[in-house]
């Protein structure tokens, strides 16, 4: 009996779970995107979508918090360059944190991000290099971005 070729096997579980978990936190016109999980092809859409909806909202410096972040492929790469770029438009600016010696800090070196965007080692020297202490409370507590908010919103970029 002859096994069966290795294309017929099908995996019944996902290899890895695919998944972004956003929340954001403004202090005044700064708003602070924390996130957590996968920031992949399948997941950027959302944050995109989170950073128009700010811009939109009025924002004028915009930091995406990578402490959390367990993975980034080239998307991800893609949607900071995309934040950049749209902030530019805005008039605003954007800032990434993310801790130095971990897997996504090694990726955004290897990807030279460092001389386009302003990469920060810590959310608190982020804060402070735009004058304002962690210690200050923030506007609002932080909010779950969900897709249905997101929704909510419609397609920002027929705006511009």
């Amino acid at each position: 009996m002859q096994a069966a070729p290795p294309w017929k096997y099908v995996l019944k579980e996902p290899v890895m779970s695919i998944q972004l978990s956003i929340r954001s936190v403004d202090y005044g016109p700064l708003r602070v995107f924390n996130l957590k999980g996968y920031l992949a092809q399948l997941e950027i859409y959302r944050f995109k979508r989170a950073v128009e909806q700010a811009l939109f909202d009025g924002k004028r410096i915009i930091i995406a918090n990578l402490k959390d972040l367990e993975f980034m492929d080239s998307s991800g790469i893609a949607s900071l360059i995309y934040l950049t770029k749209q902030a530019t438009k805005f008039d605003s600016q954007s800032l990434v944190v993310s801790p130095p010696k971990s897997g996504v800090s090694r990726v955004l070196e290897a990807a030279s991000l460092g001389q386009f965007i302003q990469i920060y080692p810590s959310l608190e020297e982020a804060l402070e290099s735009r004058g304002i202490a962690r210690t200050q409370e923030p506007d609002q507590p932080a909010d779950l971005v969900t897709q249905a908010d997101l929704d909510k919103t419609g397609d920002l970029r027929r705006i511009q």
